[in-house]
């Protein structure tokens, strides 16, 4: 038990580090990306091409993973907090909203249909 929660602090200082690392690298470099945005892209790659070992942070990812709806709450209870928004921005925010949903899923579909024929998934 204990070699478990070690190991899941231990995967948890790893995703957190890559984090800090885009937000660093996005930082220094003026990137248009925001830091969490370019560490994600960076744990891609370091996944893809293998350099980071998945079991590396496979139980800490899919324990962040199966909890996702906890990490949504601080964003909705933001968003509820917006007393002071006019109609045309609520129109305008649900428009971003809406679209942003659709292109993260059809993003997300088409990634995963793309490494299912390559093996990958």
């Amino acid at each position: 038990m204990l070699k478990q929660v070690f190991i899941f602090i231990f995967q948890l200082c790893l995703l957190w580090s890559i984090y800090y690392a885009g937000v660093l690298l996005s930082h220094q470099f003026n990137l248009i990306l925001p830091g969490n945005v370019t560490g994600m892209v960076m744990l891609f790659i370091l996944l893809y091409f293998k350099i980071l070992p998945f079991k590396w942070v496979e139980k800490t990812g899919t324990f962040a993973v199966k909890h996702l709806g906890l990490l949504f709450i601080p964003f909705c209870a933001g968003v509820v907090l917006l007393d002071g928004i006019t109609g045309q921005s609520l129109l305008l925010l649900l428009m971003i909203i809406t679209l942003s949903t659709i292109i993260g899923i059809l993003t997300a579909g088409k990634s995963f249909q793309w490494l299912h024929k390559k093996g990958e998934v």
